[in-house]
């Protein structure tokens, strides 16, 4: 959301839950180049398990480092975790709660998840050194979404936007999908009706169709998906599925297509909240 956003930015944050993001962020600050050197490798299978192994391995100290050390960031994990979310789909990547699995040392497949696209730069490294200089403002946070949901996160800081992307809930998603126990969906839906009726915040809520029952303030878009992992199906209907569910303040798109008349006036939102 963040790299795709229109317009100039204002304040920004996006939030995750391990320190995976913000290792990204500082290695990609410092070195670019070296974070450039470990992601530029070819698509290949037994090497995104093998390292997918490896990160989830690393987690807890990179986690305890990166919130311990100002300075400390690993080239390495980030370019390796990066190039591995370009591949992964059907798993939670480097969370340790996806299909895959250590068993006495061996890595372990639970489902039948798909395989994403690798998609390489002609430039890798150039194209880096753009995303490093976008996300420079960036505000990185490392912990559950909620935390960065909060009023004085959000709306106290002045008129904010926040998308809400929660994996599919229990009844909807694919079995193996998520190895998640908690009822994520449901809670970031009662966050947002919660929250939809502030006139600072503009909130967008992603799922299916049926998924999430909004009241009648709450406009919907449907839009198609890709549909990813559910292409290994003979007939893949999700992928049409795919709604958003807009607050009360959002504007609408004849609005929207009004700002770039209003920028002087500063009518855009002030902050762009991004909690997965």
């Amino acid at each position: 959301m963040i790299l795709g956003r229109p317009h100039p930015p204002g304040t920004e944050t996006a939030n995750d839950k391990d320190a995976f993001l913000a290792n990204f962020y500082r290695a990609l600050q410092a070195d670019a180049d070296a974070v450039a050197h470990y992601a530029e490798y070819p698509p290949s299978e037994p090497d995104l398990h093998a390292r997918h192994a490896w990160l989830v391995d690393q987690r807890t100290e990179l986690t305890a480092r990166v919130e311990g050390d100002p300075e400390y960031y690993d080239p390495k994990i980030a370019g390796w975790w990066v190039w591995g979310l370009c591949l992964w789909i059907g798993g939670r990547w480097c969370s340790g709660n996806g299909p895959w699995v250590r068993v006495d040392g061996q890595l372990l497949h639970l489902s039948h998840a798909g395989r994403g696209v690798h998609r390489q730069s002609q430039d890798l490294r150039a194209y880096l050194h753009q995303v490093a200089d976008r996300l420079r403002n960036v505000r990185m946070c490392c912990g559950d979404w909620s935390r960065v949901v909060s009023r004085s996160v959000t709306w106290r800081q002045g008129l904010t936007g926040v998308v809400l992307d929660p994996p599919y809930s229990h009844e909807e998603r694919y079995s193996q999908l998520y190895r998640i126990e908690e009822d994520v969906g449901g809670a970031v839906r009662a966050w947002a009706l919660a929250n939809g009726g502030n006139p600072l915040l503009r909130i967008v809520l992603c799922g299916y169709d049926t998924e999430h029952s909004m009241p009648g303030t709450w406009r919907s878009v449907s839009w198609t998906g890709k549909g990813g992992l559910g292409n290994q199906r003979a007939s893949n209907t999700n992928r049409t599925r795919e709604t958003l569910w807009l607050s009360p303040h959002c504007l609408d798109l004849g609005a929207q297509q009004q700002l770039s008349m209003w920028v002087e006036r500063d009518l855009r939102p002030r902050q762009t909240l991004v909690a997965l």
